[in-house]
C-alpha cells in the first residue's frame, strides 16, 4: 500500500500512467490493449449510458448488425477505438444460424424454449466493435455451466459453436473462460471523488531480481501495469516486496500482500497529489519461472505426467496435433470443483488419484483469495519456457554429432555436418524419413522453425497477423 501511495504521489510517474478504457489498436503493446484490461471493470470502463439506459460489460443485449437485422450478443468490453468509445460484442447464434449437420431435433426443441448458442471467440466474425447507437436493448440470459435452469423465462446458453481441424463442433460452455463480470465484479461507485484503478503485475523470480547476487532467494516484486512499457522496463519501477527467507515459503511471505490487496480491491480513499481520491487495485497478471509458475496456480510441476499450466494433457501428448485444446484447457471454475473433490476424499490413495487425473496439487493457490482467473491471468516467464526447450533441442543436436563435429560446433557455433549414424537412424524412425540426406534437411528445418519462433516470441508488441504467425510457428514445431 505504501508503494502505491508513493507511485501516485510521484508527479513524474502519475503523469505517464493510463486510467481510461481499454484501447483497440493494430499493434498490441501495453496492458490496456489486452482483453484482461478491456473486459474487467476493475481496470477498464465498467458501464456506459445509451439512450438513458445503463449497459455493463458482460451484459446480454440485442444489437443492430445492419439496418434491417437485429441479433443477440454479449458486451465483452467498452473500448476506445480511434478516439471514440465503442462496444466490443460477441455474436450469439439462434438455431437457424447453426450448421445444418448440428441442427438436431433436440437443439430445435431447446431453441423453442429460449436456448441460444455462443460463437467461439476465435472464429472469424465472432467478435466485432460496434457503435454505441447500434445497441437496441438489454436481454436476460443464463449461462448453464452446471446445466441447472433456475428460470424458465430466461434465454439460456449451454453450448459453444467452434471449429476443430476444419470441422464445426459443439462444446459445453463449461469449457470456456468466464467473463470478469462473473468472477471479479466491481460494484460501481456513486461518488464524486476521482477514481484510480490500478493493474498490479506480480512477479515471483526464484533467482531474484539480481540473479547473480541473490542466487538462492526468491525475489517477489510488483509493477504497475498502468505505466507504459518504456517505464516498466526501468529497474527503478520494479518495486520489491522482498525475498522469501530461507526455510519459509511463498505462501507465508505473501500473506501481508494479500491482506492489503483485499482492502484495495474494495476501495481505499487516499490523498493523491493533495486531493482525496478513491484507489482500487487488483491483481492483473502473475508471472513466475518454472516450477514456481505451476505452484502459483497449483498445477503439478512440469516433470509430472500432467504438468502443463495451460492444459490437462499428458506429457506424451503435448506435441500431438490431434487433441482439442479447448476441451482439455484448465479453467478456473472447473479447477474450483476439482479442488473441492480433492478436499472431500477420505484417503491418501483417493487424493493422489484425483490430483493425478486433473494434474493439480493438493491445495488451491493462496492467491485465489484475490479476484482473478488463476489460469488465464498467470503467465509464465517466456525466457525460462523457451530457454529450456532450446537447451533440450541443443543437447539432442550436439549428442547426434561425432566428437570432432562437437568440437567444431562448440568452437564455431554456426553449423554442423552429418550426425552420427545411430542418432540419425533414431531421428529417421521418429520422423518416418527413410533417406539420410532428407533426415538432415528435416533436422535443419526444425532449427529454422525454432529460430523463427523465438524471434517472434520476444517481440515487445504484436499485430493480429503476428499472433497468427506465432500460432503457425508453434503448430509447426
Amino acid at each position: 500500500m505504501d508503494t502505491i501511495r508513493h507511485v501516485l504521489n510521484n508527479p513524474s510517474l502519475l503523469g505517464n500512467m493510463y486510467f481510461r478504457p481499454g484501447q483497440e489498436v493494430t499493434k498490441s503493446k501495453e496492458f490496456w490493449y489486452g482483453n484482461v484490461w478491456k473486459e474487467s471493470a476493475r481496470f477498464g470502463q465498467a458501464s456506459i449510458t445509451i439512450a438513458q439506459n445503463v449497459y455493463y460489460s458482460g451484459d446480454f443485449v440485442i444489437y443492430r448488425e445492419s439496418r434491417e437485422v437485429k441479433r443477440p450478443g454479449r458486451i465483452l468490453a467498452i473500448i476506445q477505438q480511434d478516439g471514440r468509445l465503442k462496444i466490443k460484442i460477441q455474436r450469439i447464434l439462434i438455431f437457424k444460424d447453426l450448421p445444418k449437420n448440428l441442427q438436431s431435433n433436440d437443439r430445435r426443441q431447446r431453441s423453442q424454449e429460449g436456448e441460444l448458442w455462443f460463437l467461439d471467440q476465435e472464429m472469424d466474425n465472432a467478435i466485432m466493435n460496434i457503435k454505441l447507437q447500434a445497441i437496441v436493448n438489454q436481454i436476460t440470459a443464463s449461462i448453464l455451466y452446471d446445466n441447472v435452469i433456475t428460470n424458465l423465462n430466461l434465454y439460456k446458453i449451454r453450448e459453444i459453436l467452434y471449429k476443430h481441424r476444419g470441422h464445426w463442433k459443439m462444446r459445453h460452455v463449461k469449457y470456456s473462460y468466464q467473463h470478469p463480470l462473473e468472477f471479479a465484479a466491481l460494484e460501481e461507485l456513486r461518488i464524486s471523488l476521482l477514481i484510480y484503478k490500478l493493474f498490479i503485475d506480480l512477479y515471483y523470480d526464484d533467482f531474484g531480481t539480481f540473479c547473480n547476487v541473490y542466487h538462492l532467494l526468491g525475489g517477489i516484486y510488483i509493477q504497475i501495469g498502468n505505466m507504459p512499457l518504456t517505464e516498466r522496463h526501468r529497474l527503478k519501477n520494479h518495486f520489491m516486496l522482498g525475498f522469501v527467507p530461507f526455510g519459509s515459503s511463498f505462501d507465508e511471505f505473501i500473506k501481508l500482500f494479500i491482506t492489503e490487496m483485499k482492502i484495495l480491491e474494495k476501495e481505499k480513499i487516499m490523498s493523491v497529489q493533495g486531493n482525496e481520491c478513491v484507489v482500487i487495485a487488483s491483481l492483473g497478471v502473475t508471472t513466475a519461472n518454472l516450477p514456481q509458475g505451476n505452484d502459483m496456480v497449483r498445477v503439478k510441476h512440469h516433470g509430472a505426467n500432467k504438468g502443463c499450466q495451460t492444459c490437462n494433457m499428458t506429457k506424451a501428448s503435448l506435441t500431438s496435433n490431434n487433441f482439442d485444446l479447448q476441451l482439455v484447457s484448465h479453467y478456473h471454475h472447473q479447477s474450483d470443483k476439482q479442488f473441492e473433490q480433492i478436499y472431500v476424499v477420505q484417503t491418501i490413495t483417493e487424493c493422489k488419484a484425483i490430483t493425478a487425473e486433473y494434474g493439480l496439487q493438493l491445495n488451491s493457490p493462496i492467491l485465489d483469495q484475490l479476484k482473478r482467473e488463476r489460469h488465464l491471468q498467470s503467465s509464465q516467464d517466456i525466457y525460462h519456457l523457451t530457454a529450456r526447450k532450446m537447451l533440450r533441442f541443443l543437447k539432442i543436436t550436439i549428442e547426434a554429432l561425432s566428437p570432432e563435429e562437437k568440437t567444431k560446433f562448440i568452437a564455431v557455433w554456426k553449423s554442423f555436418k552429418y550426425p552420427k549414424n545411430s542418432e540419425l537412424e533414431l531421428f529417421q524412425r521418429r520422423t518416418g524419413v527413410t533417406q539420410s540426406d532428407h533426415a538432415v534437411k528435416l533436422w535443419l528445418k526444425c532449427w529454422v522453425v525454432m529460430a523463427k519462433t523465438m524471434a517472434i516470441v520476444f517481440k515487445d508488441s504484436f499485430t493480429e497477423e503476428e499472433y497468427d504467425e506465432l500460432h503457425e510457428c508453434l503448430h509447426n514445431e
